[in-house]
This record gives structure tokens, C-alpha cells and sequence, in this order.
């Protein structure tokens, strides 16, 4: 599985080291080996999808900082 994603993403600004953001975009979703075993009726096939994200980053100090982000694609 080869989900490749573009988002475009807010970032909201002036709230210090804590520096929210949301995100939108799509991806393309691509399946490789793709191998039923019991599943006989089991088609799977590449397509496109929307993909949401939510996350943030906190600046430790103003070359270092952590990420945490979530999406759904």
C-alpha cells in the first residue's frame, strides 16, 4: 500500500511556541501485491481520496520543536 498525499495546510500563528494547524488535500491510494488467499471475491483497485489532518508543532526553543499530527485519508 502507496498512499501518496498532497495537503494544503492553516497554520494558525500568534500563540507563542504552540503552533496549531489544520490541513485538506487528496491522495491516491496505490496497492501492490495484492494476494486474496480465502478472500476470493476480494477486487482492490488504486483510486483517489480526500484526505484530512489536523496537528501541531511546539517550537522547544527556535531551531528545534516536535510534531504531532492525524489524518484520515
Amino acid at each position: 500500500l502507496l498512499p501518496p498525499t498532497l495537503t494544503f495546510q492553516y497554520h494558525f500563528t500568534d500563540l507563542g511556541a504552540f503552533k496549531p494547524y489544520v490541513g485538506a488535500g487528496v491522495n491516491y491510494t496505490i496497492f501492490y501485491n495484492q494476494d486474496t488467499g480465502s478472500a476470493d471475491a476480494l477486487k482492490v483497485k488504486n483510486t483517489f481520496g480526500t484526505a484530512l489532518q489536523v496537528g501541531f508543532d511546539y517550537m522547544v526553543d527556535q531551531h528545534w520543536g516536535l510534531n504531532f499530527d492525524v489524518k484520515k485519508l
